[in-house]
This record gives C-alpha cells, structure tokens and sequence, in this order.
C-alpha cells in the first residue's frame, strides 16, 4: 500500500537530515501526490513504486530542495518493502522524472519502464 502523507513527510526529515537538505515540505503537495500515487496504482502492489516515483515527479514542490532526492528514495523504499530492487542509473531515473514532470511521459509510460527494471531483491 502506498504510504500515507503523513509517513512520507516524517521519513523526509531523516533524509533531509541526511542528505544535508532543507527538510522543507508542502504538506498539500505531498497529499496531492499520495493521492495521485494510489490512484495511479489502482491497486496493483507491484505497480506502486512506479505511482510513486511518477506522482512524487509531478509534485517537484512536496519536498523543497529534494524534489530529485525524494522522488528516487521514496519509490525504492517502497520496492525494497515489497521485494524488490530498481534496476535503473541516476540518469535514467533522471531522464524519467523530467519525463513525467514535463508531460512527455504518461503514467503507463513511466509503469511500464518500471515493469522493466523491477527484480526480485537478492537475499
């Protein structure tokens, strides 16, 4: 199940500690991109880290200055929770952020690259 709202802006503080960011978050955006995330989803467990990475690219304010950050760390959370591993570079997640961001690429578009790229998680 996608994570709540709520969850998300919580486990941003630790990246944003982390990783030397801001920390800043748009409670409405991140909403609006739950939401958009389980719609995306319709129920499909093994399509939700694609509706997350795809509505967390929609939503480049939800989290401040870690729009990149957030929207990569989020969806391979997810996957590591069902199983599985994201088999992707950083410029190839970059190229499908800006994709979905921009309107070049659909929702189907960005599942079916994840579909791809989806492994089961070694042991």
């Amino acid at each position: 199940m996608i994570p709540a709202a709520e969850e998300l802006i919580a486990g941003w503080a630790f990246v944003a500690r982390r990783r030397g960011l801001s920390g800043e978050v748009d409670p409405v955006a991140v909403a609006e991109g739950v939401a958009l995330a389980r719609t995306c989803a319709a129920g499909s467990e093994r399509d939700e880290p694609a509706a997350l990475f795809f509505a967390l690219a929609r939503h480049p304010k939800a989290f401040g200055d870690g729009w990149r950050r957030a929207s990569e760390t989020f969806p391979a959370g997810h996957a590591a929770a069902l199983g599985l591993t994201l088999d992707a570079s950083p410029i190839e997640l970059a190229d499908r952020r800006i994709a979905a961001y921009s309107g070049r690429a659909a929702f189907e578009d960005v599942r079916r690259w994840f579909a791809l790229r989806l492994r089961p998680r070694s042991p």
